[in-house]
């Protein structure tokens, strides 16, 4: 048996270019997806610690860290103490942790 001339690609650059561009697209979106699922697991974390700390525990958490305002200021607005605010934040992120950790492992 003898074999033919080998076929080449008949693809120009202009393909060759939307080809890499479908790549990066198909990269972009499993960036997204990968965001969009770890924001609906923590907002599940975060539904299931707001039902089982106090107001005042979320309350901290949610000007510390959700909304980012220093400790100190944190401390100010809801009349606590520096210490407090640390250790409220300190137990509500380790809760949340702890529940992200247990849901990716449920999902796998």
């Amino acid at each position: 048996m003898t074999r033919g001339p080998k076929e080449r690609a008949a693809g120009s650059t202009s393909v060759h270019e939307l080809l890499q561009r479908h790549d990066a697209d198909d990269r972009e979106l499993a960036r997204d997806l990968e965001i969009e699922y770890r924001r609906e697991i923590f907002f599940r974390a975060a539904a299931i610690v707001k039902s089982e700390i106090t107001t005042d525990s979320w309350k901290v958490f949610e000007l510390a860290v959700i909304e980012d305002i220093p400790i100190e200021e944190v401390a100010v607005t809801l009349d606590k103490s520096v210490g407090a605010v640390y250790a409220a934040r300190s137990r509500v992120m380790k809760r949340l942790r702890r529940y992200v950790e247990e849901m990716e492992r449920d999902e796998t």
